[in-house]
């Protein structure tokens, strides 16, 4: 797959912001592992490591 420069895309190709497209992309991010991973990492630390620091 080939990079585009933001210059190569016309407004043509960039999709109306939906609650569709936000769902689609939530989804997406939701299932990286890695942010998953740094997310839970976070809610441990911060929810219940230490609560009282929120």
């Amino acid at each position: 797959m080939e990079k585009q420069n933001i210059s190569d895309k016309n407004d043509e190709d960039v999709p109306t912001p939906s609650k569709s497209e936000v769902l689609k992309y939530l989804l997406v991010w939701d299932s990286l592992e890695n942010y998953t991973l740094q997310e839970n990492a976070l809610e441990k630390l911060f929810f219940r490591t230490y609560p009282k620091k929120i």
